[in-house]
């Protein structure tokens, strides 16, 4: 028994960055990125199968698919999916206070993990989709949510250095730094539970927590 499956992905991506970096006579030193851009996906597929046809002819399209972002099925209405516009920004500063010692903070902020609603489909519904057997017994698991629609809680964090540089003298010095990681302690969902069903949407990974580190380089 012979089977065929030919894929094509073409994917393009349109996009504006905004860079700010302006100049200071203060000892202030600062730097600013937005970008904002979509991404376009088009999935071109074909199956056949003696005695079954093309993929998507008749009652075969509600359930014909094609490998998604995990390797589920996904519904041939969606081979051509569009993320909306996602923005990206970051921001940073320095500024050398008096005994110089050196502030410094960088903040950014990004969009969520986009999400899947990954539903199983019994085996009984495919047959009675299809109207002959299933070619993959035991249902199929598909993905019921149009990608690049809906997208989890942002992640925004600020870390935060401070630093200070000691001097011997004798031709080296010592710059002590203590950089603070997260300083806001969020905790926003980087991983949720795609499977539709009583844990969907449950965080299965999160934003690291507040994490704090001491360094010394010695410069010579």
């Amino acid at each position: 028994m012979r089977q065929q499956f030919a894929l094509a992905r073409t994917g393009t991506f349109e996009g504006l960055d905004h860079l700010l970096d302006p100049a200071s006579r203060v000892g202030i030193e600062a730097g600013a990125t937005q970008g904002v851009g979509q991404f376009k996906l088009e999935l071109n597929h074909q199956f056949s199968h003696p005695g079954f046809g093309g993929a998507g002819r008749g009652s075969t399209g509600q359930l014909a698919g094609i490998a998604g972002s995990r390797g589920y099925l996904l519904a041939k209405e969606y081979c051509r999916a569009e993320d909306n516009w996602l923005t990206n920004i970051s921001l940073s500063g320095s500024y050398t206070f008096p005994y110089e010692i050196d502030v410094s903070a960088a903040f950014f902020s990004r969009p969520g993990p986009r999400r899947e609603a990954i539903y199983r489909v019994p085996a009984a519904d495919v047959v009675a989709a299809l109207g002959r057997p299933a070619l993959v017994p035991g249902g199929v698991s598909m993905n019921i949510l149009p990608p690049g629609t809906v997208f989890g809680d942002r992640l925004n964090q600020l870390d935060l250095r401070i630093a200070k540089v000691v001097d011997f003298g004798i031709g080296g010095n010592v710059r002590a730094s203590f950089d603070i990681y997260n300083l806001f302690n969020a905790n926003a969902v980087s991983r949720e539970q795609a499977g539709f069903g009583a844990a969907y949407l449950t965080p299965i990974g999160i934003q690291p927590g507040r994490l704090a580190k001491v360094s010394f380089q010695y410069n010579f």
